[in-house]
């Protein structure tokens, strides 16, 4: 078994859906992508507004998992105030 440790993680996704998860259509991504997650101190998720109410196959994380996100300004106010009070800090660019 390889064991990886990062301080900080940037991830991407395809998916960001509230009453599902983060995901991916890739399984094997998703397999590495909660690999890294667990191996981080700190997870920042970097996505535009287009990924949110989107799925996809591959299950990555809950919402929760993440501690930070970077995203545009076309981040509707419903999705913005559900991340603040999950207590993810959210950056838009």
């Amino acid at each position: 078994m390889t064991k990886i440790t990062a301080q900080k993680l940037f991830l991407g996704v395809d998916g960001i859906d509230f009453d599902y998860c983060l995901t991916t259509p890739n399984m094997l991504e998703a397999k590495v992508n909660i690999m890294m997650m667990q191996s981080a101190v700190e997870t920042i998720l970097v996505a535009d507004s287009s990924k949110f109410g989107r799925r996809s196959l591959g299950v990555i994380a809950d919402i929760k998992a993440i501690d930070k996100l970077i995203t545009d300004n076309n981040i509707n106010e419903n999705d913005y105030n559900k991340l603040k009070n999950l207590g993810i800090e959210v950056y838009v660019v």
